[in-house]
């Protein structure tokens, strides 16, 4: 990914891809970001000469709270990708403001009014497809002016200069005016996040258990976050704090297996450990190859080891570990065994997708029938209608051996050409999913709409 900038300033945004892993859903990302310097960040370019060059507002610009906008922008060569649009306000990020196709060149802003007044926003524009490798641009710098003031809250309980024992409970406190829903509430240390909570704000306080394996340090602080203005996030943040008498981090070691041994399909071993300070509970992750291959089970580390029904299809031959991963204080405990071999397995299912192929054009109320070829059938499988990273609907389960299952697409979705099913199968406790080419979609029915209108908000009931 190639950037242009007034200052010489750079940025890239790298993500690694995602994956189920038991229940879980794990992803990573890598953003490396240098400051603006004030400078108009507007252009972006990549090998492949696709290009987003953001052209309203303008740097200098001055907009007013409680009115609307288009964010514009212009392109080349931009394929199938997608736009997402992010307010930052003094180099922050305060609020994701929409997902469109990047050939609409413009996205409507409803600017809130109680947004708060500052020259020192910026937005944030960043394809998603086959612009690849991902990136993103920041504009420049423009006023919003004219803000109400925006609703209030104020820690009253602010720790400064207060040591905690680990293992003891504290109260956080806060007023609050004109918010309703909920806070989060995080604990920091040295400025970067170490663990968090959410509790009504109408609660007023929370009690904080201080774990005991946060670790002894004289540099804790609260940070306090709530939301306003359609995702726009303020923060509070508290003095600084200590936490002693802290307890090591828990540390995990296989006893069992303990390497070289040969595991049968359709056995029960047990799989054991030893544990320091052992605390809270640990998922247990099968992996051939350094690859995942299916999901044991979730126990509490102190229980020192958990059965291991091992799957028919988990797959045969050496180069088999097992990997524990928990999150304890915060801190992610890990540990992975020696190396072991399966065998006696059968095949794993497989699936190909059949129809739609892509590239068909389909009308709000038409049925589609969307089939595939099973190979070693063992499970259900879901179906998906998506558009981008964004699940559009959730058509339930089905056997995998059916093949088919026939689809209304609703009147209702907007026009599209990137649309495209998923299908989704678990196999050994990991999933699967296999993704169709896109196909477009032409609205029949209006978007629908809702309003709460009572109880108005503020109302005392």
């Amino acid at each position: 990914m190639k950037t242009s900038v007034g200052n010489s300033v750079t940025g890239l945004l790298l993500f690694v891809p995602k994956r189920w892993r038991g229940d879980h859903f794990w992803a990573r990302a890598v953003l490396i970001l240098v400051p603006l310097f004030g400078a108009t960040f507007l252009r972006a370019e990549t090998g492949n000469g696709c290009t987003l060059q953001l052209t309203s507002p303008s740097p200098g610009d001055v907009l007013l709270a409680g009115t609307s906008n288009e964010i514009t922008w212009d392109y080349t060569n931009p394929g199938d990708n997608r736009v997402s649009v992010s307010l930052y306000r003094d180099g922050r990020s305060v609020a994701a403001l929409g997902l469109v196709p990047i050939t609409d060149g413009r996205l409507s802003w409803d600017i809130c009014k109680t947004i708060g007044n500052d020259p020192g926003y910026q937005l944030r524009i960043v394809p998603y497809g086959s612009c690849n490798p991902i990136g993103g641009n920041l504009g420049g710098f423009f006023e919003i002016g004219g803000s109400d003031p925006p609703p209030t809250l104020t820690l009253t309980a602010l720790l400064q200069g207060d040591v905690f024992e680990a293992g003891t409970t504290t109260t956080i406190q806060w007023n609050s005016s004109d918010l309703d829903g909920s806070v989060g509430i995080w604990l920091m240390r040295g400025g970067e996040f170490v663990s968090g909570f959410g509790t009504p704000v109408a609660e007023g306080s929370f009690e904080l258990t201080i774990c005991r394996s946060y670790g002894d340090s004289d540099d804790y602080t609260i940070e306090i976050h709530d939301s306003n203005c359609s995702d726009t996030y303020f923060t509070r943040s508290s003095g600084e704090f200590a936490i002693v008498g802290s307890d090591p981090v828990p540390s995990m070691t296989f006893t069992m297996p303990l390497g070289g041994e040969t595991v049968v399909v359709g056995t029960s071993p047990m799989i054991t450990w030893d544990a320091a300070s052992p605390a809270g509970e640990v998922d247990v992750y099968l992996r051939k190859d350094g690859e995942d291959a299916g999901y044991v089970g979730r126990a509490p580390i102190v229980d020192g080891g958990i059965p291991w029904p091992v799957c028919s299809a988990v797959g045969e031959g050496p180069g088999f570990t097992l990997h524990a991963a928990a999150k304890v204080c915060g801190e992610l405990v890990e540990a992975t065994s020696e190396q072991f071999s399966v065998v006696h397995s059968s095949d794993a299912p497989a699936v190909t997708l059949t129809s739609p192929l892509g590239g068909e054009s389909f009308v709000g109320g038409e049925i589609v029938s969307v089939t595939w070829i099973a190979s070693n059938p063992v499970e259900n499988i879901a179906v998906e209608l998506k558009q981008g990273y964004t699940t559009i609907a959730y058509f339930g389960q089905i056997e995998m051996a059916d093949g088919v299952m026939d689809l209304p697409v609703c009147g209702a979705l907007a026009d599209g050409n990137d649309y495209f099913v998923r299908l989704s199968w678990r196999t050994c406790g990991i999933w699967n999913f296999v993704d169709g080419e896109p196909f477009s979609v032409t609205r029949t029915l209006a978007q629908p709409s809702l309003e709460v209108t009572s109880p108005a908000r503020g109302a005392v009931l």
